[in-house]
């Protein structure tokens, strides 16, 4: 799995402006876009 340029700076905003930390705003991520890696896992 990777984050685009715009993942990147959304999980950056999330840390700078909303106290999260970098695992956080990582699972935050994960959680709102299941669609991105959903697919890997065998169903």
């Amino acid at each position: 799995m990777s984050y685009s340029t715009a993942d990147q700076i959304q999980m950056l905003s999330a840390i700078e402006n909303d106290g999260l930390t970098v695992d956080e705003a990582a699972a935050q991520r994960i959680e709102a876009n299941s669609d991105a890696w959903s697919a890997w896992l065998p169903s």
